[in-house]
């Protein structure tokens, strides 16, 4: 039907088929860019659900879990250019503050850190950061052992309109690096 081609009808008649054909045809392209939009994100989720599982068999392979070792792992297998580890416990009353509201959420917070932030988190290492994921690190999230902060020059780089499954994901995979569970 999408193919089919009506004859014109007669002048000043208004045709029942036409508008349905032009109406389907419509539907249809509207359809096939809403698949496609669909098959690009697809793609670009098994790229990086590779990339998260070849991140994964390092972590195993990796005799020495210390934060060092995890952050080179992270600048080894994600596009990122700067990789910080906080530890809960050096962070004061003060700066909690400054993060109060993420430390609320535990969800990963993606986009632009304000200045303070900034500065509590990547200090002068990273001064240009355009965007910034933080995540949540430890067995009890309630009470996180560290905060994981990805950065990237792009301020596009993290948004918050992305996703943040593949952030849990690298999260829990560094609380179990750094944070192996004891079996009281």
């Amino acid at each position: 039907l999408t193919e089919i081609k009506l004859p014109s009808p007669p002048d000043g008649v208004a045709s029942l088929p036409h508008i349905q054909l032009r109406i389907l045809r419509e539907r249809l392209e509207r359809l096939t860019h809403q698949i496609n939009q669909l098959r690009v994100t697809a793609e670009d989720n098994a790229r990086l659900d590779q990339v998260l599982h070849d991140f994964a068999s390092d972590l195993l392979r990796t005799p020495q879990r210390t934060p060092e070792q995890l952050r080179t792992l992270l600048h080894q297998h994600f596009t990122v250019d700067a990789v910080e580890l906080l530890r809960m416990t050096d962070i004061s009353a003060h700066s909690k503050q400054i993060l109060r509201g993420w430390l609320e959420s535990r969800t990963p917070l993606c986009g632009r850190l304000n200045e303070a932030q900034r500065e509590l988190i990547f200090d002068t290492h990273f001064p240009d950061t355009g965007s910034a994921a933080l995540i949540a690190v430890g067995n009890n999230l309630a009470e996180p052992d560290w905060i994981l902060a990805l950065g990237r020059h792009a301020p596009d780089g993290f948004n918050p309109m992305q996703g943040t499954l593949f952030l849990r994901q690298i999260g829990d995979l560094a609380a179990a690096f750094l944070c192996p569970q004891t079996n009281d």
